[in-house]
């Protein structure tokens, strides 16, 4: 599932620019609702003519609020910042193309060949394709999927399983998001930490999903989305995140879940940004085991760390536990999860 750029859909999305401490705790600035338009286009191989499903499926499964799908998902777990209900489903279309010609392709670069695939019959079919931020082609046949540099490619072909886990990873690649990465945590499947962060749906498929329905199709559902990933989408604003620029900060803070639905007035992350440029950022969030993140473990407090423009987990605390280096101390003081709040205290003596 390697990370493929989408130059048209990324420049839609607003990037965050932190705020001082000073400024953190003021009144809350929503993050503006980001209308995102994909095309979804059906496609058949020509030899093999079964649509998986009924076209209403996927109009209420990528584009419809209310459904448990994943319009739902992403505006959820954006605080409401992404908005897919503009998006349009096109087909069942047939592609000019047979089903043996899939095994002359190389993967994972054979993806851009299927995506293309797809794009050409929705060509033929008149759909212009360039009024929309980004195209997903669901196929009913194939042996390799996910995100391309012209697309996200989905393979569809069982009508008794719904891949949602992988579906969200494969979009947040399309809406420009890379993999996470873990140190020293577990579960972890690579040397690097790549695919690492077990929280996070950027590890997908080595996350903490949970078996679930969508209009009576099994599959894997979540996890949401770290401050890294809800941050590059621009889902946190004044007064949702607290950037700590001091070296003499020293104060309790009560965070709400990420991932959950808005609270009024919430803070729901922290950073931790050094008195030197050049250097890591660090990142406190509250994961709730609740809605999209009820495949979590348990509630916890998250410490990331931000270099490389990438994300990496450093530790999973729960409530009495600390997490310390030279230049910070964190500790959980603890973590309610009926109220959704858990309380850290943070110093800092760099």
């Amino acid at each position: 599932m390697p990370v493929r750029s989408n130059r048209k859909l990324w420049a839609t999305l607003l990037l965050f620019v932190s705020f001082p401490v000073a400024a953190a705790i003021g009144p809350v600035t929503e993050a503006p609702v980001r209308k995102l338009r994909l095309a979804i286009i059906l496609c058949k191989f020509r030899d093999k003519q079964l649509e998986t499903r009924p076209a209403h499926f996927y109009k209420n499964y990528y584009t419809r609020l209310g459904t448990g799908g994943m319009a739902d998902y992403w505006r959820d777990v954006t605080l409401g910042t992404i908005d897919l209900g503009t998006s349009e489903v096109h087909g069942w279309f047939t592609m000019s193309h047979e089903s043996s010609e899939v095994a002359r392709l190389v993967f994972p670069g054979g993806r851009n060949t299927l995506v293309q695939w797809g794009r050409d019959t929705a060509a033929a079919h008149g759909i212009d394709l360039g009024k929309y931020d980004g195209v997903i082609v669901v196929q009913n046949w194939g042996v390799d999927h996910g995100a391309a540099g012209n697309g996200v490619v989905i393979v569809d072909q069982n009508p008794q399983l719904l891949e949602s886990t992988f579906i969200a990873h494969e979009m947040g690649h399309l809406f420009g998001l890379p993999h996470s990465f873990g140190e020293n945590v577990s579960p972890c499947i690579s040397a690097s930490g790549e695919y690492c962060d077990a929280w996070d749906i950027m590890s997908a498929m080595n996350a903490f999903y949970y078996p679930s329905t969508f209009q009576g199709v099994s599959g894997t559902f979540g996890p949401g989305l770290n401050v890294f990933a809800l941050r590059t989408l621009g889902g946190l604003r004044n007064g949702r995140l607290l950037s700590i620029q001091r070296h003499d900060f020293s104060d309790p803070i009560e965070l709400s879940p990420l991932n959950q639905p808005v609270q009024s007035g919430s803070l729901y992350a922290v950073e931790i940004r050094p008195a030197y440029h050049g250097a890591s950022i660090l990142t406190i969030e509250y994961r709730h085991k609740a809605d999209w993140d009820r495949g979590l473990p348990s509630d916890a407090v998250l410490i990331h760390e931000e270099k490389n423009l990438r994300s990496y987990l450093k530790r999973v605390l729960l409530a009495g536990d600390r997490y310390s280096t030279t230049a910070v101390n964190i500790e959980v003081v603890s973590i309610d999860p009926v109220s959704q709040k858990a309380t850290v205290r943070i110093g800092t003596n760099y």
